[in-house]
């Protein structure tokens, strides 16, 4: 976690075919979207997720590496609205597609080909 100018900051990256993440912004509010920042999510689902998130929050996408930093200046916040999009799609045991947090550890299984080659 860094800690720079009061804020909090962590990051998540984005791994798969097809997984995006990207920033809509609201000007004028109506009954379908009642806040004015989103965060849309393309994780392997039919269907696009859209995470509203308020304005102490700060949200930066990097397209080019598929990262997504968080930063506030409170840190529950912060950490709840991450906790809350990695749930959306952890990281898959076997291929390792989903949303993973920055530095932390995902574990990976061996799947049925690797285990047959090796006997």
């Amino acid at each position: 976690m860094l800690f720079f100018n009061n804020f909090y900051s962590k990051a998540l990256i984005i791994r798969g075919i097809g997984y995006q993440a990207d920033i809509l912004e609201n000007n004028n509010f109506n009954h379908e979207f009642n806040y004015s920042n989103y965060l849309l999510l393309r994780t392997g689902h039919s269907f696009q997720l859209n995470k509203a998130f308020i304005t102490n929050l700060g949200i930066k996408v990097s397209y080019k590496n598929r990262k997504i930093v968080i930063y506030s200046s409170n840190k529950n916040q912060m950490s709840n609205y991450l906790k809350n999009i990695f749930l959306t799609r952890k990281p898959s045991t076997y291929t390792g597609r989903g949303i993973r947090i920055k530095k932390l550890y995902c574990r990976r299984k061996v799947g049925k080909k690797d285990k047959k080659g090796k006997l």
